[in-house]
């Protein structure tokens, strides 16, 4: 066949001979056909291989989750990982093109054995675990290193015949960086380890994120509290303290470290560095630089009430110890429009009386609790007591010259003199014999006795149960008598409890024993005034803000809550230093004093009671110019009637010398056993005792 299809081939180039073409010879129509078949045949050859390809995929997945690949004996460890099917034919191969490696050892689980070499910890290094008990079973847990640490990326505990609990986390927390240390220890990993991270290296730094190990073995974030990096609103105070515009944002709600806020102190003297504060690495505000400020509180409040309101200010009521304060609280004064307007030209001071202190007996010993044993305390130069008949024989304070009393007198029990019967451990004898209070001191002690020392409500009521029974002393001794008691000085104190040795009262004489506190008084030449602790007045506070290195605690706000109750307020007119008085309406004055003539019938309780509303008290009969005065101003009166001829005084003087004692008693006593002084002008000017219920005008003073 070959020869014969060569013999023809060759004839070819013969001229004129013909041939006929064998019969596998194409023509060019049937090579493209023949070229398009076998295209379409390589296309469906690759078709038919992939499809192939995907089921043995899809083969291969369901082999995964049903039939997983089993294992070698223990002791070769190597055939072991390579045998471990597709979960395992990575082991010991690096996964990842990290860099670096763990630092520390993957986990060393109880009850499991792994492939680790206890050498490899580069990264991307896979560790495998199995069961112990059961060679041939699968792994239940598979660990990587990757991002220098190892992380989970296979677990399935349950089907050891010993359940797995792993309870720590596989992998380390964020690290800390130098700026923001953390407190880990780099061991621990248990679930439940929690992790502060700070915001500064600085000892005490706040905390800024925190940490935990949860259970599922990662570390989750438990707070994150960057707020705390940074110093909240500055301290608020309330006027006169104000911020510096440069340094204070309202709408500012936080302060980086290292913050300044400053203060300053606007009065009439102008403004003044108060205090500066500075943002501290441990985001606290730290006071870098301090300083003072007095102002004026410009609300009426009592004395308790003006100490709270300063100390709820960050500050304390003043209270002067020096000229050169009292000087500067003067010059605070003088410009302060407030003073002359709201105040009423005066200030509470941070000072008051121990009254304690007030009554000292004669052996020197101060005697407290003795208010209650007054019928009423006055006058702060009435430096003596006397028991008087008004109040049933209670003390009252009276002077100690210039006036003319009896005595009681105090014995021992066992003494010689035939008066003293009192079988107790001292007995009491009325002297009837009169005289001032050193007159007294040595009439008593002329046949071995001693003034009575009344230092006790037992030792009073002995007195008074021995003056009621005799009616002989009352006759005799109607003023009063002198017992060892003594208001030489008055001693003042701070609300702090320090004793006060700086004072600077204008006048002693016109200091009342019953008005405790202390004002300073523009119409008194900024000197001192006492009053009552009770009243409604401005005050006085001095504002030093925290010690230097202080730290203000946050959310501080220093502003002060005024009472709503409605304070009693004091209408007295006072009489400037030097200047002729400038009374009330319905008040005259004999120049230094105000006096308040009032016709209305009341008993002596009752008129003492209005004196004190209108911030006075009865007027007293001791000065022979406040005397004088009293008679002149009722001598000339045109409308005194005879239902208005008498006006209840004050009795604690007692009876002036000199006075018309012999008018003698009203008639009208009713068997009253309290005796009061008047002033009468019928049927001539002069002084008497009468029942203390009967009906009488009155006279007070301020």
């Amino acid at each position: 066949m070959w020869k014969n299809w060569f013999s023809a081939y060759r004839s070819d180039d013969e001229p004129g001979s013909t041939r006929e073409p064998p019969d596998d010879e194409f023509s060019p129509e049937d090579a493209r056909g023949r070229r398009k078949k076998v295209i379409a045949a390589v296309l469906a050859g690759v078709a038919l291989l992939l499809l192939i390809l995907l089921l043995c995929l899809v083969l291969l997945l369901t082999t995964h989750e049903s039939e997983p690949a089993k294992t070698e004996p223990k002791s070769d460890a190597v055939l072991r990982s390579r045998k471990m099917g597709h979960l395992g034919r990575n082991a010991g191969k690096p996964a990842t093109r990290n860099l670096g490696q763990c630092r520390k050892s993957p986990p060393e689980l109880t009850g499991v054995v792994s492939s680790w070499d206890k050498v490899t910890r580069k990264a991307g290094t896979t560790i495998v675990y199995w069961c112990n008990e059961d060679p041939d079973e699968e792994q239940v847990l598979m660990v990587v290193c990757t991002d220098n640490s190892w992380k989970i990326i296979y677990e399935k505990p349950t089907v050891c015949s010993k359940v797995l609990e792993t309870k720590k986390c596989l992998g380390d927390p964020v690290p800390g960086t130098e700026n923001n240390p953390s407190d880990w220890d780099f061991e621990s990993r248990s679930v439940g380890t929690r992790i502060n991270y700070r915001c500064n290296p600085t000892e005490g730094a706040p905390i800024m994120r925190k940490l935990v190990c949860a259970k599922d073995y990662e570390w989750h974030v438990d707070g994150n509290l960057t707020d705390n990096c940074f110093c909240g609103k500055p301290a608020y105070y309330s006027s006169p303290i104000t911020f510096v515009a440069d340094n204070w944002d309202a709408e500012k709600e936080v302060y980086p470290p290292g913050a300044i806020v400053k203060y300053s102190c606007k009065t009439s003297m102008g403004e003044t560095h108060f205090q500066t504060v500075t943002c501290s690495l441990n985001s606290t505000w730290v006071v870098t630089k301090a300083g003072t400020c007095f102002f004026l509180g410009d609300v009426s409040l009592n004395y308790t009430d003006s100490i709270k309101y300063c100390d709820q200010m960050g500050g304390e009521i003043v209270s002067i110890g020096n000229d050169a304060e009292q000087d500067a609280i003067r010059n605070l004064l003088v410009d302060e429009k407030a003073f002359d307007s709201t105040c009423i030209h005066k200030a509470y001071l941070g000072i008051h009386e121990d009254i304690s202190k007030q009554w000292r007996s004669g052996d020197g010993e101060f005697v407290s609790g003795i208010s209650e044993m007054f019928f009423m305390v006055d006058e702060g130069s009435e430096k003596c007591a006397a028991i008087q008949r008004p109040g049933y024989f209670k003390l009252n304070n009276v002077q100690c010259t210039g006036t003319s009393y009896c005595q009681i007198c105090e014995y021992d029990n066992n003494t010689s003199n035939p008066g003293c019967s009192n079988p107790s451990n001292k007995c009491y004898l009325p002297k009837t014999l009169r005289g001032d209070y050193a007159f007294s001191l040595k009439e008593c002690q002329s046949d071995g006795g001693r003034l009575a020392q009344v230092s006790s409500i037992k030792q009073l009521e002995e007195i008074q149960d021995l003056l009621g029974k005799d009616a002989h002393y009352s006759e005799k001794c109607n003023s009063g008598f002198y017992v060892d008691l003594t208001s030489e000085k008055r001693y003042y104190k701070t609300p702090a409890n320090e004793t006060v040795n700086y004072t600077k009262f204008v006048d002693d004489s016109r200091r009342s024993m019953d008005r405790h506190c202390a004002v300073v008084h523009e119409l008194q030449r900024y000197m001192w005034s006492d009053q009552d602790c009770s009243l409604a007045s401005c005050f006085l506070c001095r504002m030093t803000g925290l010690s230097e290195g202080s730290v203000v605690p946050r959310n501080t706000s220093f502003v002060p809550v005024i009472p709503d109750t409605k304070p009693t307020l004091d209408h007295r007119i006072y009489i400037p230093a030097g200047d002729v008085a400038a009374c009330d309406l319905g008040w005259v004055t004999d120049g230094f004093h105000c006096y308040m003539f009032n016709d209305t019938l009341v008993n002596n309780a009752e008129a003492r009671a209005i004196c004190r509303n209108n911030f006075g008290s009865l007027a007293s009969l001791v000065s022979p110019f406040e005397r004088n005065f009293i008679v002149d101003f009722l001598m000339n009166r045109s409308n005194v009637t005879e239902s208005t001829s008498t006006w209840f005084v004050e009795s604690t003087g007692g009876l002036p010398s000199g006075s018309d004692d012999d008018i003698g008693y009203p008639t009208n006593l009713g068997g009253s056993a309290t005796q009061c002084v008047s002033v009468h002008v019928s049927p001539r000017v002069g002084w008497s005792v009468i029942d203390c219920e009967a009906k009488a005008g009155f006279i007070c003073h301020d």
